[in-house]
């Protein structure tokens, strides 16, 4: 696992690719949860729409999208990580259209007040140390009746994953979740306090694993957790071994579901 400091973990694409590309090599559903998303944002908003995005990673959601994104719009991506920026900016560069970029985080983003229709937050709201500030910073950009489009975790998204990690580093097994902060379940109640109108929605991807060296590069990617015994490179054989006995009886079956909150003013 690697260092848990989200500077860390995102100064460059690296582990977000390798979790993106998991995800979606074992997923067992048609389609995916960008392009899930981005179906609200589209809906909700004028041809005309100011979008900004916080965290915006590699850029996912506006590449797979490009050829469904309004020509009226305006995209402004931001990351807290400028190796992150710099991604994104190389791999929409092909994309026909323009994008501002900025780094910035999301307890000071700096553009105007009122500046923009819509804010997204994809997969990053738990990462946000104090996110009433955060909260506060999107509604001070946002415009009246303006959104929030914000994806997120279910509390027992890889659940069966974390369980091996701990088998693996401790030879128990015995955790469930590491899902704690901003998930499906309870980030509702915090947004509640900043926006009028708070809708969930739930995108169910159960993953079928069939490759134990896939999930053993997935757990290298994963950050440090304190819910979880400590786990490096040293146990990684160990965790192969594990899921080379689990796969002795077929694919390995664990939930990957995600969430969207869909936050008016």
């Amino acid at each position: 696992m690697t260092d848990d400091r989200p500077v860390e973990q995102y100064a460059n694409e690296s582990n977000l690719s390798t979790r993106g590309s998991f995800n979606q090599r074992f997923s067992t559903r048609e389609g995916h949860p960008h392009d899930w998303a981005f179906g609200f944002v589209r809906d909700a908003l004028p041809g005309d729409a100011d979008v900004l995005e916080l965290g915006c990673g590699t850029g996912s959601i506006w590449r797979r999208n490009a050829d469904r994104t309004p020509p009226g719009w305006t995209a402004t991506l931001t990351d807290f990580s400028q190796g992150m920026v710099q991604a994104a900016r190389g791999n929409l560069a092909g994309v026909d259209r323009t994008f501002d970029y900025a780094t910035a985080a999301a307890a000071a983003i700096p553009v105007r007040d009122g500046a923009a229709d819509a804010v997204l937050a994809n997969m990053m709201l738990y990462h946000v140390p104090d996110r009433d500030v955060a909260f506060r910073e999107i509604n001070r950009i946002l415009r009246p009746d303006g959104y929030l489009f914000a994806m997120t975790v279910t509390r027992d998204s890889k659940a069966t994953l974390y369980g091996m990690l701990d088998e693996a580093a401790t030879g128990e097994g015995s955790v469930e979740s590491l899902n704690r902060e901003f998930t499906l379940s309870d980030g509702g109640a915090e947004l509640r306090e900043h926006f009028d109108s708070v809708e969930s929605h739930r995108f169910e991807s159960p993953l079928s694993v069939t490759d134990a060296d896939a999930l053993v590069e997935y757990a290298r990617t994963l950050p440090d957790h304190p819910r979880l015994a400590p786990f490096d490179e040293s146990d990684l054989p160990a965790l192969r071994r594990i899921a080379q006995r689990r796969l002795e009886d077929g694919p390995i079956r664990m939930r990957s579901d995600l969430g969207l909150f869909v936050a008016r003013r």
